[in-house]
């Protein structure tokens, strides 16, 4: 009789355990994946303290030769140089304070670049101060591992984002938010403006993912980082 008491109280304490476990694993997955972006954005900086300037202003050149070059033949030859001068897949560093959202900006669109921080689409534009055209960051929302774009959903018309790029920070004003079918991304893949323009891109609801959130942000400074 005791021994089968000792195993019910041993079966017990195993399950009350593995349950609390099961309950602070997610935050506790979430809290290391916070601070592995963050040990990105810090070996980024770290980067670029290594780039010359002659370096930095040749990815630049080839980041508006990119842009001039969207939708012709020669434009993945632009790319090929940004990531030259990267010397990895990070682009550079999105932040919106009003949100608290900090993430490290990847240069593909790869699976593995999107499970951890915002990522350029490639075919819309590189943030430059240069001609009225419109770069695009996708982000997923609703990972029980990382924080991404969750709270994109929160942003509101007139906040501040900005996305620092090598020495620059590229700051845009939002000035409108839209939800849409998937299918009609490609349009906002365009400039709607004589202005540069970022668009931030997620699913919506989180959870249901049948929408897309799209928030458009006009370029409004561009100050040395």
């Amino acid at each position: 009789m005791d021994k089968q008491k000792n195993r019910i109280r041993l079966l017990f304490w195993a399950g009350l355990f593995c349950g609390i476990g099961l309950l602070l694993f997610p935050g506790i997955l979430r809290n290391w994946n916070r601070q592995k972006a963050e040990s990105v954005m810090e070996t980024y900086h770290t980067m670029l303290t290594h780039i010359n300037e002659p370096e930095i202003r040749q990815a630049e050149l080839s980041m508006e030769d990119y842009n001039e070059a969207i939708g012709q033949a020669d434009q993945q030859a632009g790319l090929e140089e940004v990531y030259q001068v990267v010397q990895g897949e990070v682009l550079g560093i999105l932040k919106i304070d009003a949100v608290q959202m900090e993430l490290p900006v990847y240069m593909t669109t790869e699976e593995r670049s999107l499970g951890q921080g915002a990522c350029h689409v490639e075919g819309t534009a590189f943030p430059t101060e240069k001609g009225h055209t419109c770069c695009m960051l996708i982000g997923h929302s609703g990972l029980s591992y990382m924080k991404l774009f969750d709270d994109l959903c929160r942003v509101k018309i007139a906040d501040v984002v900005s996305v620092t790029v090598f020495h620059k920070i590229y700051r845009y004003q939002v000035s409108r938010i839209d939800t849409v079918t998937p299918d009609r991304l490609c349009e906002y893949m365009l400039p709607d403006s004589e202005k540069h323009s970022l668009r931030l891109v997620t699913c919506t609801p989180i959870g249901v993912n049948s929408h897309r959130l799209v928030v458009t942000a006009e370029l409004i400074s561009v100050e040395e980082g």
